[in-house]
């Protein structure tokens, strides 16, 4: 299976993303299960501030301390191997035109 890269994320609320895949999929997604899970994330929870600083870096997403999410996981390819996965709110992929 191809590698799926982040190709742009925005912030829809607190623990809140809309993710663009390489491969044209769009996810909104609640991060909020899978960074409960993880110390290394405690920041993001209970700041709203810093987790909005999250960015697209390395074909997924990060934020200012180095901390990122596995971009497998986020398209929904593989559950994390000791959290819960996201929670999908919606997702979206656009037409595929026919030609010819």
């Amino acid at each position: 299976m191809e590698h799926v890269q982040v190709t742009a994320v925005h912030v829809l609320g607190h623990l809140r993303v809309r993710l663009m895949f390489s491969d044209g999929l769009i996810r909104d997604l609640d991060l909020g299960p899978l960074l409960d899970a993880a110390p290394a994330f405690a920041r993001h929870r209970r700041d709203p501030t810093f987790f909005s600083r999250v960015r697209c870096q390395d074909g997924t997403i990060a934020w200012p301390d180095n901390t990122s999410l596995d971009s497998f996981v986020l398209h929904g390819g593989a559950d994390p191997a000791a959290a819960p996965p996201p929670r999908l709110i919606g997702e979206h992929r656009p037409p595929v035109e026919v030609t010819g």
